[in-house]
């Protein structure tokens, strides 16, 4: 999908969920907005739990 080719958190989300994006959008090839919204905010909580154990542990 062109929305998800500059988005940094492709890596969780792969892409999302063809079969919530049929069901919201009629299409498999459409953006699942609310998985797209979730794992924006999961790859941002994960980024600062990972900062708060670094800066717990290591500095």
């Amino acid at each position: 999908m062109p929305e998800c080719t500059n988005c940094e958190a492709i890596a969780i989300c792969g892409g999302g969920c063809a079969y919530q994006a049929k069901i919201s959008s009629d299409s498999l090839w459409s953006l699942d907005k609310r998985m797209c919204t979730h794992n924006k905010i999961l790859l941002e909580w994960i980024i600062w739990d990972m900062y708060k154990n670094i800066k717990k542990n290591w500095l």
